[in-house]
């Protein structure tokens, strides 16, 4: 019962920063149009995975191959917020880093239909080495409140996700099996996750707004 709420809910806050996003679009900034994007192929993947699981489908292959799309997405919009050119290489290599062990681990280790631990283990940890670095060079180079700042809110909730998702989904098939509670409660607390983490896109697309636009 309670996967059910959790599972519908998160499905709903997810349209929230996209919905957002369309009403806001034209105040973002080039950086905050590419996360744009990204919230789009999330909002798209999302009702790809609800639809094959209600039709008792394997849907792995579809979080696989979102995996290598968002890693790319995000990283194009964290080197897009940098202004350090030696931090940007730092993010594309990091980027060429994950692809080529997502190819190794995918085709080789294992297949798209197979959930990978060790390959979400390794995305995680350079996805939250990259978001920690570009936070902290953003932080230090901006002048005005951050909590008033698009991109501040965004790069938080990108390191909020990634940070928990990382634990709980790089031990999910070392320690529980598929057909277990315990697997159950880990997309649970995924998806209890994900909503808060919409929650703080969602904050950041509204900071993009002229405050003419939010006052009444």
């Amino acid at each position: 019962m309670l996967e059910e709420i959790v599972k519908y809910l998160n499905l709903s806050v997810a349209f929230l920063p996209g919905l957002i996003g369309i009403y806001a679009y034209r105040h973002f900034s080039k950086s905050i149009k590419l996360f744009f994007y990204y919230i789009i192929l999330s909002l798209l993947t999302e009702s790809g995975l609800w639809l094959l699981a209600n039709y008792h489908l394997n849907n792995i292959w579809l979080i696989n191959i979102f995996t290598i799309a968002e890693a790319v997405l995000i990283t194009a919009f964290l080197i897009k917020t940098s202004d350090s050119r030696r931090l940007r290489y730092l993010l594309l290599g990091l980027l060429l880093t994950y692809m080529m062990t997502w190819i190794y681990s995918n085709f080789h280790l294992s297949n798209l239909f197979e959930f990978n631990s060790g390959d979400k283990f390794i995305k995680g940890t350079l996805m939250i080495l990259g978001c920690g670095l570009t936070l902290l060079n953003y932080s230090s180079s901006y002048q005005k409140s951050l909590l008033k700042d698009s991109t501040f809110w965004i790069l938080t909730g990108l390191l909020f996700y990634f940070g928990l998702t990382l634990v709980i989904f790089s031990t999910a098939t070392w320690v529980f099996d598929d057909s277990t509670m315990g697997m159950q409660l880990t997309w649970v607390v995924h998806n209890i996750i994900a909503i808060i983490t919409n929650i703080f896109f969602s904050i950041g697309f509204i900071c993009s707004l002229p405050k003419k636009s939010l006052s009444y």
